[in-house]
């Protein structure tokens, strides 16, 4: 369980659609931190599913925790 004293956090969640989801949460008010980026490609199967680009975008909650929304977009 989380306690509202805790220090903050980072979350991170699969997503299908990192773009839509971010649109989606914008569009409810909620501040993007950083917006949908490549932050790595994943030619084989050592870090990721391969043939896929790694998509990050990050925002807060309301408890102030960093939360990243990822994405493994085939090339």
């Amino acid at each position: 369980m989380l306690d509202r004293g805790a220090p903050s956090a980072l979350h991170y969640f699969l997503v299908d659609d990192v773009t839509a989801t971010v649109d989606r949460l914008r569009a409810a008010g909620t501040p993007i931190e950083s917006e949908p980026h490549v932050i790595f490609t994943h030619h084989d199967a050592l870090l990721g599913p391969p043939g896929t680009e790694e998509v990050h975008a990050f925002l807060r909650d309301t408890e102030n925790n960093l939360v990243g929304l990822v994405e493994h977009r085939p090339l």
